[in-house]
């Protein structure tokens, strides 16, 4: 894992989420895994509102049968020590400024 990444605040992509749920792409979930684990640890990750709405519709879409509200709740518990808020225009991505 870059290192980097973890000094900079970044906004972290829905994808990076989504991963933590799909069993059939273990190398993506461990990943997705650390970094969740990562930037919760530093405080470093951010979440704009926009990653939260496409996330809760990508898992309804692609995992219609297992989100159910205890999986809701427990992303919202998972992102309790994140700081969601709309994008800013300095952050675009992990490591890279506008």
């Amino acid at each position: 894992m870059n290192d980097s990444i973890l000094r900079d605040v970044c906004y972290v992509d829905t994808n990076i989420f989504v991963y933590l749920h799909d069993s059939s792409a273990p190398d993506k979930q461990h990943v997705s895994a650390q970094l969740c684990a990562a930037f919760a640890q530093t405080g470093r990750g951010r979440i704009s509102v926009q990653v939260l709405s496409e996330w809760r519709n990508t898992m309804m879409r692609k995992f219609s049968g297992v989100v159910d509200k205890e999986m809701r709740r427990q992303f919202i518990r998972l992102l309790e020590a994140w700081h969601s808020r709309w994008p800013s225009p300095r952050l675009s991505s992990c490591g890279q400024r506008s």
